[in-house]
Formats: C-alpha cells, structure tokens, sequence
C-alpha cells in the first residue's frame, strides 16, 4: 500500500514538474513571438510614414531619387517579413501556444492539488496528461537544449515552493546558485556534496 501511495506522488511530481517546465518553455517562446510580430507590425506602420514624410521634404532635390530606392527596397524587405510570417505560422502558433500554456498550468495546479489531496482518483487526470503531453511533443520538441535546461531550473524552483534546499536529481547543484557546467539536465555546475548525495 505504501509503495502504491509512493508511486502516485512520484508520477504527480513528475506531472507537475514536466507542466512547469512546459509553462516556461511557451512562456519564452510567446515571448519570442510577440517580440517578432510586434517589430513587424511597428515596422510596416512607422517605415512607410517616415519615408512618406522625407520624400515630401526632398521633393525637387538630390535626395528624392536615393529616398525612392530605399523606399522600394524597404517596401520589398517588409514583404518579404510578413510573407515568411504566414509561412511559419505565427499567429497560429502563438495561438496553439497559449492554449497549451494554460493547458500545463491547469496541470501543474491541479497535480498540486492531487497531492495534498490522496482520497481522489487521479486516473481521469494521468488521462488529460497524457492527451496534453502528445500536444506538447507537438508544439515544442524542437526547443534547444540550453532552453530545456533552463525550464528544468525553473521548474525545481517551483515544484516544492518555499524549499530553498531544492536540488537538481543528476548532479545536486542549487538552481538558485547557477554557473554554466557539464550537467545535461539542468546545464549546472555539478555540486560535489551533491554528487555524494545522489549516488
């Protein structure tokens, strides 16, 4: 019986810590997304006012000739941008990825919740996981290495709130004390006291 209740809370650890580390992966990404569609969309507003206004001034001298080609050549660019924004998909993206970032929130709350709470069948729950997991595998399985670890530091931070003494499983280095290191999951420096620890 002990080992069942075992099992249950390291499956809903691991839940919670894989849909933190999910939240912060399409945190980032969003932001990213944001950031590029946002400078497009500044860029196709404040450019062409710009130009417009000089053209006006430099009408009838040297200027206006060399003001056209950049017109045209910076009217072409910003095409090109908005084009390549349709063909990856921006907008749906950054749809799909704020959807599965409250997706994975619902998740980690309510995997906190099943915790502290042992009385409720948590089946229906590993359901919508798994259902959820095959999203993100989707959406973000392309994420580079040094943003995976990152998320993994974000996430032990998270998963005990309030516990300081938090570790990483591999190499048992803080992830509040970060220095770029040989550990492939959290891409810390491996702690020697926590090295001993975990063998």
């Amino acid at each position: 019986m002990q080992e069942s209740a075992d099992s249950r809370r390291n499956k809903l650890l691991q839940i919670r810590s894989n849909a933190l580390s999910a939240d912060y992966i399409y945190s980032s990404e969003l932001s990213r997304i944001n950031w590029i569609t946002n400078a497009i969309t500044v860029l196709a507003i404040v450019v062409p006012i710009i130009t417009t206004f000089s053209l006006v001034l430099a009408k009838d001298t040297s200027y206006a000739t060399w003001l056209n080609t950049f017109s045209f050549i910076f009217s072409g660019f910003l095409l090109c941008l908005s084009v390549l924004a349709l063909i990856f998909r921006l907008e749906h993206k950054k749809e799909l990825y704020l959807i599965s970032r409250r997706a994975n929130i619902y998740i980690s709350n309510e995997a906190s919740e099943l915790l502290e709470n042992s009385s409720v069948d948590p089946r229906w729950f590993y359901k919508y996981v798994s259902d959820q997991d095959a999203r993100d595998k989707e959406n973000i399985s392309n994420i580079r290495e040094k943003r995976r670890q990152e998320a993994y530091r974000y996430s032990i931070k998270l998963l005990h709130p309030g516990d300081s003494g938090v570790v990483c499983s591999v190499c048992g280095s803080s992830p509040y004390i970060f220095k770029k290191g040989a550990c492939q999951l959290c891409g810390n420096t491996p702690s020697i006291t926590g090295e001993k620890n975990v063998k």
